[in-house]
């Protein structure tokens, strides 16, 4: 499992910053199963698999997105977003 720090919300999806990668991933709100999509806010800490989109291979989105509390995320990469 990757972590990493939401960074942009839509109607139906949104993006996670990644803790261990310098990028940006896609998440559905269908993916995130431990709350409902209207509690999530930017700069909410999750944990995530990364799989390959069904619709494009080449792009990786995030799947099994799960909430964690604050201050769980362990930033490897750079610091942490906002700093």
């Amino acid at each position: 499992l990757e972590q990493g720090i939401i960074c942009s919300l839509k109607d139906s999806f949104g993006f996670i910053h990644c803790a261990e990668r310098p990028e940006e991933i896609f998440f559905h709100y269908s993916e995130v199963s431990d709350c409902h999509p209207d509690q999530l806010q930017v700069d909410t800490e999750v944990e995530f698999r990364v799989g390959q989109s069904e619709k494009d291979s080449t792009k990786k989105v995030a799947y099994a997105v799960k909430t964690l509390e604050p201050g769980t995320v362990v930033w490897e990469t750079e610091e942490e977003p906002g700093q």
